[in-house]
């Protein structure tokens, strides 16, 4: 394959050739010009490092975290005598990561190494493969060039977002949590025992100070109480229709999984047990609650590869699952959402029964574009129709949340992208008053 170079060369030959007919005393040396040109391109082709002159490696973290920047590293490694002015162009699965299919071009020095890094945002959870990998050089003059193409294995689980769960785990050890948008626990009632002493942070309460250590080691010193243990938090997902629209990149159902994740991950650092159930037409996976470092692998392993689909969800189903596989009272937090009056009397009824034994928190997961259109001006006669179907769809919401809070059920009207912060939150204040 000839390159730029070697095409306007080529080009630039061709403007003597054509004079050679008004000028017939030139047409020898255009000649000349012609092949010594492509015999300097088939020179530089053979000149070319053959496939094993060099190696390509791919390195990555085998798991990814959906909607963040995960880094992918490409080296090559030369046993060529020259240096190699390599392209490396990458083939990721489509529709998944972005950019697509990124180009590098970097030197490798003679019997040397270098690498180039790139980064990639996954827009969906599951396990996919990379394609192959695509190597380009060029020969010494740069007239002439080679492509080979690669077959790198790699399998890459692109995850719920792990990196929130690690970023959290480090502020909780250094007692920061302010800064993942979590309010401290208020410990309250008899339920909140004297455990230790450590350190004041910022987040701590002022009342939870210890003065007399305070004075004994010249520092600010409070008190860590111990919060009751063992309580169990099950959470139900419901992958129908209505958790495909997207916001922010990324489904309603992924954020609803990356709240999940980020629940449990709390729920361990308490000392609670948490399981998982999810459904659509049917219960398609049911883990069950487990405590301790269990928790957070058994979960990610649960979510990473659910996908929601367009069929209805069976509430039927899904409640009479957990009425006849999970008898303990536990905090049972579901995720889906209310779009007609149909499905908020059925999703009603059965938080409502379910309440009878359980405390129930239903997320519903709000509908970014249906408020815009609620709230626009009404400029024509289709904008009105529009903007009235809306309202009624919002009146419906309203009606229902109003049922379920008179019904003994906890609902929590958020939007996608702000629900992982709320639902732990509202799970730590419903922990610190002794609510489960």
């Amino acid at each position: 394959m000839v390159t730029r170079r070697a095409l306007a060369f080529l080009v630039l030959g061709f403007v003597p050739l054509l004079l050679a007919y008004a000028l017939p005393s030139i047409e020898p040396a255009a000649l000349i010009y012609t092949a010594s040109l492509l015999a300097l391109i088939a020179l530089d082709w053979l000149l070319v490092p053959s496939r094993r002159a060099y190696t390509v490696l791919r390195a990555h973290n085998p798991v990814f975290s959906i909607g963040q920047r995960n880094r992918v590293t490409v080296s090559v490694e030369s046993t060529s005598q020259q240096a190699l002015d390599i392209e490396i162009i990458d083939a990721l699965p489509e529709d998944v990561f972005e950019p697509p299919r990124p180009a590098l071009r970097f030197p490798v020095p003679s019997r040397g190494r270098a690498s180039l890094s790139y980064d990639v945002v996954p827009s969906r959870r599951g396990e996919f493969e990379f394609g192959p990998l695509y190597a380009r050089l060029s020969g010494v003059l740069g007239l002439a060039r080679r492509t080979v193409a690669l077959r790198l294995p790699g399998v890459i689980k692109v995850y719920p977002n792990v990196k929130s769960v690690a970023r959290l785990d480090l502020l909780t050890r250094r007692h920061r949590i302010r800064e993942a948008g979590l309010r401290p626990v208020r410990r309250l009632g008899l339920g909140a025992e004297f455990e230790s002493l450590r350190d004041y942070s910022t987040d701590d309460e002022f009342r939870r100070i210890d003065w007399k250590a305070t004075a004994r080691r010249g520092k600010p010193v409070s008190r860590e109480f111990q919060v009751e243990r063992n309580q169990t938090i099950l959470i139900m997902l419901d992958r129908g229709r209505m958790m495909t629209t997207e916001w922010s990149r990324l489904s309603r159902l992924d954020h609803a999984v990356n709240a999940a994740l980020l629940l449990s991950f709390v729920a361990m650092k308490h000392g609670d047990r948490v399981g998982l159930v999810s459904f659509s037409e049917q219960v398609d996976r049911f883990v069950a609650p487990k405590q301790g470092a269990a928790i957070v692998p058994a979960m990610t392993r649960g979510l990473y590869d659910l996908q929601p689909n367009f069929s209805e969800p069976d509430y039927d189903a899904a409640f009479h699952f957990v009425a006849s596989h999970h008898r303990q009272r536990s905090l049972v937090v579901l995720f889906s959402d209310i779009v007609s009056a149909e499905v908020s009397d059925r999703l009603v009824a059965h938080s409502a029964q379910m309440a009878g034994r359980h405390l129930v928190l239903l997320v519903l997961l709000q509908d970014a574009a249906l408020h815009t259109v609620a709230g626009q001006s009404v400029l024509s006669a289709t904008h009105a129709r529009e903007k009235g179907a809306a309202l009624h769809l919002v009146a419906e919401r309203r009606r229902a949340i109003a049922d379920l809070s008179r019904r003994g059920v906890l609902a929590l009207d958020v939007m996608p992208d702000a629900c992982a912060v709320n639902v732990v939150n509202r799970y730590l204040e419903l922990k610190a008053r002794q609510r489960i």
